[in-house]
């Protein structure tokens, strides 16, 4: 399966959702079977714009934890507190977005890869105020697999990442988020670059 069919195809499922909310789950992914429920039960606790989970990366299916949502807590974002958190601002898997937070975003055709990035960018970038809860809990199981597209950011995916990125984070509504959406970006992107480039330089 390309990029582009996966960009085509999360694009269509977007324009096509008629729920109060959205959540994205890659093909070779999985969920715990409490997942919404969870999810959902955070969300109408104080009506957030994005519930954003915790995950794990099993490397087969496993007996799950069943959780009491009674004792279930979480962390309160604002949106700078978003832009700290490379795991809330990055993937758009393992959220519950409400729709209006979506509500004419799509992932940029442009970026092919890491487009959940670009995707979160634009939709925190047009927002001046977003609420937010994060929990600990991994709901989301991740499967980290050799072939995944997300191991081939590299060139032209890479510039035209930055370039995404920089355009959104411009609409940040704070200097210090921007700063801190930015800085974050390209520090992991060069320590990402440094550890394939020692890798090949050992191989």
């Amino acid at each position: 399966m390309t990029a582009g069919y996966c960009l085509l195809m999360t694009a269509v499922r977007i324009a096509a959702a008629t729920g109060d909310f959205v959540s994205f789950i890659d093909s070779d992914d999985w969920i715990h079977p409490q997942y919404f429920e969870i999810l959902l039960h955070m969300q109408k606790k104080a009506d957030y714009d994005l519930v954003i989970c915790g995950f794990s990366r099993p490397t087969e299916v496993k007996p799950y934890k069943a959780y009491n949502l009674e004792e279930l807590s979480g962390k309160e974002l604002e949106l700078e507190g978003i832009y700290q958190s490379w795991e809330a601002k990055t993937y758009a898997w393992g959220k519950l977005y409400s729709r209006e937070l979506v509500e004419g975003s799509r992932f940029v055709e442009k970026v092919r890869i890491a487009e959940d990035a670009a995707f979160n960018a634009l939709v925190l970038g047009k927002h001046d105020a977003v609420k937010a809860v994060s929990l600990s809990v991994p709901l989301y199981c991740y499967f980290d697999r050799p072939g995944s597209l997300a191991y081939m950011l590299k060139g032209k995916e890479t510039l035209a990442l930055g370039e995404i990125l920089y355009q959104y984070a411009e609409d940040a509504t704070t200097v210090r988020a921007r700063r801190m959406y930015l800085l974050e970006a390209l520090e992991r992107s060069v320590r990402k670059e440094r550890k394939r480039s020692d890798k090949k330089q050992a191989g």
